[in-house]
């Protein structure tokens, strides 16, 4: 896979703006495992600042809820768009 950049904004829609980037390039589908392998994989200082907990599993917890978020923000983005969005 190219080279896509770092993630240094944990807003749900930069990190779902990314993913139909790499969705597009790719041609291939996006799950909630890919995206957050690609947050783990690609998160910048900045966004793991943002994201630190004081333990790893809050951490985690964090590092999750940025993914099911990015992945609600898609699906609605295919809801609310329809064919269009395909």
């Amino acid at each position: 896979m190219p080279d896509y950049g770092v993630i240094n904004d944990r807003s749900p829609h930069i990190v779902a703006d990314l993913c139909e980037i790499i969705a597009l390039f790719e041609n291939t589908p996006i799950s909630r495992g890919d995206i957050e392998s690609f947050v783990t994989a690609k998160g910048g200082e900045g966004l793991f600042r943002e994201l630190d907990a004081a333990n790893d599993a809050e951490t985690n917890e964090r590092i999750q809820a940025l993914t099911e978020d990015a992945f609600q923000h898609l699906r609605y983005r295919q809801i609310a768009f329809g064919r269009w969005y395909l």
